[in-house]
């Protein structure tokens, strides 16, 4: 039986040279798989923007993915946001070892992104429009922190800082490497907002309770207590 080395070692093959992919056998070992694309030859979308050429799976999951990204002629690596078990994040740690190796041997540079990578990823694009309810979401958990009674005001300035960083990594996702006419940009302009608010609102770290929740009442949210 194949180890997952082995499969790590296959997953960073799919990797197409001018657009062309050559390797396509799936591997198995005990806990980790890659299953190809086999329509990847074959059918490749003039109109598509991502096409994957494999999937890195652990247990039943997939927690990889290598897509061609037809805009810049580059394969991409897409590695799920989720933790999992530690026994998971070992087997992704080696999906992402075995891209970058790819990548040193073929003298490309590495793109890795996190994403919500699934066996549907047509609809969880890194552009799509999906990262706006998520984003407003992590907006929404880290003012409902900022504004807590009774919290240090480190703890509030760290929530600030994950609005910043959260809502950053949505903007590269969305515009890195994606033609002008792909990209959203009245979310990436929202989101930009976002960041300015936060940033904002650090300058002040005594206000910044009083701050967040005026926010929440803004967007009528309310949280169980503050």
């Amino acid at each position: 039986m194949a180890t997952h080395d082995d499969v790590a070692r296959r997953f960073g093959q799919f990797m197409p040279i001018d657009g062309k992919l050559t390797m396509q056998r799936p591997l198995k070992a005990s806990r980790m798989r890659v299953e190809p694309n086999t329509l990847f030859p074959l059918s490749m979308d003039p109109n598509a923007l991502f096409r994957y050429t494999a999937m890195g799976i652990s247990y039943d999951t997939c927690v990889a993915m290598l897509v061609y990204n037809r805009h810049i002629a580059h394969t991409e690596l897409w590695l799920h946001h989720n933790s999992f078990s530690p026994s998971t994040r070992r087997h992704k740690d080696m999906y992402r070892s075995a891209y970058a190796s790819q990548c040193r041997a073929t003298n490309t540079e590495p793109r890795i992104y996190h994403t919500n990578t699934s066996s549907t990823f047509n609809t969880n694009l890194r552009h799509h429009s999906h990262m706006h309810s998520y984003i407003h979401g992590r907006v929404e958990h880290y003012m409902i922190q900022a504004a807590h009674r009774g919290v240090h005001t480190a703890t509030r300035l760290q929530s600030l800082r994950s609005i910043v960083n959260y809502t950053s990594t949505a903007i590269r996702h969305m515009t890195v490497d994606i033609p002008a006419d792909c990209i959203d940009t009245t979310m990436v302009q929202e989101f930009r907002g976002y960041i300015a608010m936060a940033e904002t609102m650090m300058q002040t770290p005594e206000s910044i309770k009083a701050a967040a929740q005026g926010w929440l009442a803004l967007n009528d949210i309310t949280p169980r207590t503050y």
